[in-house]
């Protein structure tokens, strides 16, 4: 099993990688889903169920660095096992006088900062419990390794291995092809 292996970076990376290091910031190239979620969260399954999807997804196991010598971007994919970082952050803001305005300022603050380019994860899930049985799952990834199209696709992957696992079911990380 490897640790990480470096990867060529696409035209649309490239892209990106020269805008960040242009104006020396990350964080306007943040992408950010929410889902409204109301009923019983069960976070460790959630918790299990990202790990699973991370798991199979390789571009959620990358980070980038910049190469000493030519000062250009190089990405890497991690091994499954090997990528430290917090995937899933919970806070409960129900207890707050106003959870709608906490709510706000929680994600202008994940908004406003840059993300860790070097050791991830360039992708994660912030739940935010706003009053009893009702949440936001916050998915904030960055542009170099998710886009548009496919925060539905993660967000469907998660919620159907959430789903079988509540029933009980096995979740098996899929071998997909790169």
């Amino acid at each position: 099993m490897f640790d990480k292996v470096s990867c060529s970076l696409s035209a649309a990376q490239q892209e990106v990688c020269l805008a960040i290091s242009q104006s020396g910031h990350n964080l306007n190239y943040h992408l950010c889903d929410v889902l409204e979620f109301h009923g019983e969260l069960d976070l460790s399954k959630l918790e299990q169920a990202i790990q699973v999807q991370f798991t199979e997804t390789e571009t959620l196991r990358t980070t980038l660095d910049i190469q000493a010598e030519t000062g250009l971007f190089t990405q890497f994919i991690h091994a499954p096992d090997t990528q430290a970082g917090k995937k899933l952050d919970f806070h409960d803001v129900s207890i707050s006088q106003d959870p709608e305005q906490e709510y706000e300022r929680l994600l202008s603050n994940l908004l406003s900062q840059d993300m860790d380019l070097i050791n991830g994860p360039l992708a994660r899930y912030i739940v935010v419990r706003l009053a009893p049985s009702q949440y936001r799952i916050i998915e904030l990834a960055s542009h170099l390794v998710v886009d548009g199209w496919g925060h539905g696709i993660l967000s469907g992957n998660i919620a159907a291995h959430y789903n079988k696992l509540c029933r009980g079911e096995a979740v098996e990380a899929r071998n997909l092809p790169p």
